[in-house]
């Protein structure tokens, strides 16, 4: 038996800081159906779905998540010492990335095991990250961005560790929870730190985390131009669950142009106890991306969909054997199923019967998905 689950979200991954974009969701385009993972070993998987019509190609994301079986179990979305972090510099006399000269440099924090947090202004010393505020608001404060982030669970709760320093002219580091649902993003909760010479650490607790929030580190010291550093070392962002939460924390991005790619190779490393990875696929076209499909763990779970508002539900569809069936489709009036000639095969139905193997359109309202029969 074969699932296929399809999720329509509309969301915009853009910050208040001017970082363009990541991704520009266009909700036209037909969202690829995921199938089970293949090759899984300790190096990696390929991560399959099906293809779709008139698009150029695919987005591949892929990541971590942890189902809690026990209240109190922990979920961490960043945790790290930096050690990735290698160069001769020091917070002495730092790697400054010609973030003073430049004046704004994003980049992505490259911590091996969660992906897709940026930095802005960033500088290096050996196993330790720090960001200049040379410039202020004039251009950009220095920061340290999460990427869009699960946060409704352990009752929207954020916990933050953190070891914190700064030159003699920083003194004073902000850290913002932010519903990244709305333009601008709207700051949720808040704490602002005290900065020091000396490495301090910090433990706070942010509360109001929904399903899509960021976290960002800023400094609130003006440099003028000049130099100004922060330094960050043992940094970690978790929750605490209650049995049952499940939430996701991204680790990878990938793209292939082929509009006639089925699979694409996810490398990965170890993870903590209890933590598996999972992907989703969306479309590509122009520049823009569909929709994800609903996340598939390689395990071939599909992430529930019960959370999601009527509205926003979209069809699993299931082959069993050749029998093709739809669920969660409200309307059967609307589903109509072909094959490649467009011969009809049927019409107003929840269950087909498939004549033969190949490759067959369904049709349900405004979206039109690819389903590979095969014996």
């Amino acid at each position: 038996m074969k699932r296929i689950g399809l999720l329509l979200c509309t969301l915009l991954c853009i910050s208040t800081l001017a970082l363009r974009a990541q991704y520009i969701i266009n909700p036209d385009l037909p969202v690829p159906a995921t199938q089970p993972a293949t090759d899984v070993s300790e190096y990696g998987f390929n991560a399959n779905w099906q293809t779709v019509s008139d698009v150029q190609g695919y987005l591949i994301k892929t990541y971590v998540s942890h189902k809690a079986t026990a209240d109190g179990e922990t979920f961490d979305f960043i945790n790290t010492d930096f050690d990735f972090i290698e160069t001769d510099r020091t917070t002495e006399d730092p790697d400054d990335n010609g973030s003073t000269e430049k004046g704004m440099v994003i980049d992505f924090l490259k911590e091996p095991s969660r992906g897709n947090w940026k930095t802005v202004n960033a500088v290096y010393a050996k196993g330790v990250l720090g960001i200049n505020n040379a410039w202020y608001a004039v251009l950009a404060n220095g920061a340290i961005l999460s990427p869009i982030l699960d946060l409704d669970k352990g009752e929207g709760k954020v916990h933050v560790h953190f070891r914190l320093k700064g030159d003699s002219n920083a003194h004073r580091l902000v850290v913002y929870l932010r519903n990244t649902d709305v333009m601008p993003n709207e700051v949720i909760d808040s704490d602002t730190i005290s900065v020091t010479t000396d490495w301090v650490d910090h433990e706070i607790t942010l509360s109001g985390g929904k399903k899509h929030c960021d976290i960002m580190f800023m400094g609130l010291d003006a440099g003028n131009q000049k130099p100004l550093y922060y330094f960050f070392d043992k940094l970690r962002v978790y929750q605490e669950l209650q049995a049952g939460d499940e939430p996701y924390a991204p680790y990878s991005d990938s793209q292939t142009i082929d509009p006639l790619a089925t699979q694409l190779y996810v490398n990965t490393i170890d993870l903590a106890p209890g933590e598996e990875y999972s992907f989703s696929v969306s479309s590509s076209a122009k520049g823009e991306v569909s929709p994800e499909s609903l996340k598939r763990h390689l395990t071939g779970r599909i992430e529930s969909n019960e959370h999601i508002s009527p509205l926003m539900r979209q069809p699993v569809i299931i082959l069993d054997g050749n029998t093709l069936r739809i669920e969660g489709c409200e309307d059967p009036s609307n589903v109509s199923v072909y094959d490649l000639s467009g011969l009809l095969i049927g019409r107003g139905r929840t269950s087909v019967a498939l004549p033969r193997v190949g490759t067959y359109l369904v049709s349900i309202g405004e979206y039109t998905y690819k389903v590979l029969y095969i014996d």
